[in-house]
């Protein structure tokens, strides 16, 4: 069932990491539609190394981009850090995470007749959570918030998650004061 919503593009990239690199581990969104847990078209590919293949510049480096434009990144998921960087390959963005700590709970999975290692979802919604507490752009926050709302996350722990985001303003902000004080409101 899951397979009507992963598209022949991205299963050709499937086949041609498979092919090269067995050790990958897909994570989000693909991640979370193999397991079941979400029903939408997949976009995109997130995947999580074993190895730090960025550091050795061994993998798919034809395909390559965004350095120049600091797409590159280091950053935290929960506890671990991360390395992160994009290629494109036939029109498929691939966001490749090295983790630099913890290694990924997993479970294989079939796509096409190949054998896969497919982050557990638990993994894959703390790191949603953990991109609606940080993350600074509008768009993504509410890409992952409508994925944890397809997925069910309880209600009141989403409540939390938005409180906790570093977009919404605090009771100390300038902006929430200005929008807390009606008493020039002309009605």
């Amino acid at each position: 069932m899951e397979k009507e919503f992963i598209s022949e593009e991205i299963k050709s990239v499937v086949r041609l990491f498979e092919s090269n690199y067995t050790d990958i581990v897909y994570c989000g969104s693909f991640g979370l539609v193999m397991n079941g847990l979400l029903k939408r078209p997949v976009k995109d590919l997130d995947i999580i190394t074993k190895e730090n293949y960025y550091g050795t510049g061994k993998f798919f480096g034809e395909y390559l981009i965004d350095i120049s434009s600091g797409r590159s990144e280091k950053f935290m998921v929960g506890k671990n850090r991360v390395v992160s960087f994009r290629l494109k390959i036939n029109d498929v963005y691939v966001d490749v995470l090295y983790n630099l700590d913890e290694k990924p709970n997993y479970s294989i999975k079939c796509l096409d007749g190949m054998y896969i290692n497919v982050e557990d979802p638990e993994s894959a919604i703390r790191a949603k959570k953990g991109y609606i507490e940080h993350d600074r752009s509008v768009h993504s926050i509410i890409k992952h918030l409508k994925d944890l709302i397809y997925i069910g996350i309880d209600k009141n722990e989403l409540i939390e998650i938005i409180d906790k985001s570093e977009l919404v303003p605090k009771k100390d902000d300038k902006l929430q004061r200005a929008l807390s004080v009606d008493d020039d409101l002309p009605f």
